[in-house]
């Protein structure tokens, strides 16, 4: 498998950037990425230009009409754990959508590559994007960040006065998705970069409480 390792996630990332194929054929694509990646964390990034692997995943998302708050999460079983309760998840399941493909990856990149190859790309695009001009990028650069969160949590709780910031501004951006999207990235951070978050509390508090009056139900409800 080693030696054909490279030549296979390059086939594979051919084969999620081709909009023209089913997304169940993408998804097949994603997870033999997240296998490979989950059984030869080491040999991936070593062998493997983690930065494009960043490129694609962060550029599904971008250019996405889909929510991108959470969608690994709720859209993307392939990424959750199985509880004795996912019966009903399972029966509503209507199948793979490109946010939850490029968020389920992204979510096993920063959980099993080591911090070294991953956490110093991955926090870069995400910032870029959190400043760009164009509501997709700071949609997909705020949501990614929430995704990556809890793999570098240790890395991102030491550099969160230079990350925080761009997500606290999100959350107050005139795009809906932006803000939506922020909601998620908040929570994310709030769950896994304690106690390091509570620097942010007072400047988080007053971004949630506009959020929970926001305009947009799907931001209320993030």
């Amino acid at each position: 498998v080693n030696a054909h390792l490279p030549a296979t996630v390059q086939f594979c990332l051919s084969e999620l950037a081709d909009v023209n194929l089913e997304l169940v054929t993408r998804d097949s694509a994603a997870l033999v990425i997240s296998t490979l990646t989950e059984v030869k964390p080491k040999f991936m990034a070593k062998k493997v230009d983690v930065p494009s692997l960043l490129d694609t995943f962060i550029h599904m998302i971008e250019v996405s009409s889909e929510s991108a708050a959470g969608a690994f999460f709720d859209n993307n079983p392939a990424w959750r754990e199985d509880t004795p309760d996912d019966s009903d998840d399972d029966d509503n399941y209507d199948g793979p959508t490109q946010c939850g493909i490029a968020q389920g990856c992204l979510d096993v990149l920063a959980c099993n590559l080591p911090q070294k190859s991953i956490f110093q790309p991955a926090v870069e695009r995400c910032v870029v994007r959190m400043q760009s001009s164009s509501p997709a990028s700071r949609k997909a650069g705020v949501a990614s960040l929430g995704v990556v969160a809890e793999g570098c949590a240790e890395r991102l709780s030491q550099r969160l006065g230079d990350v925080a910031p761009y997500v606290i501004a999100c959350a107050g951006d005139a795009d809906e998705q932006v803000r939506e999207c922020a909601c998620f990235a908040l929570g994310q951070l709030a769950e896994h970069c304690q106690p390091e978050i509570l620097t942010f509390a007072p400047q988080i508090l007053e971004a949630v409480f506009r959020l929970l009056d926001d305009t947009s139900v799907s931001v209320q409800t993030t």
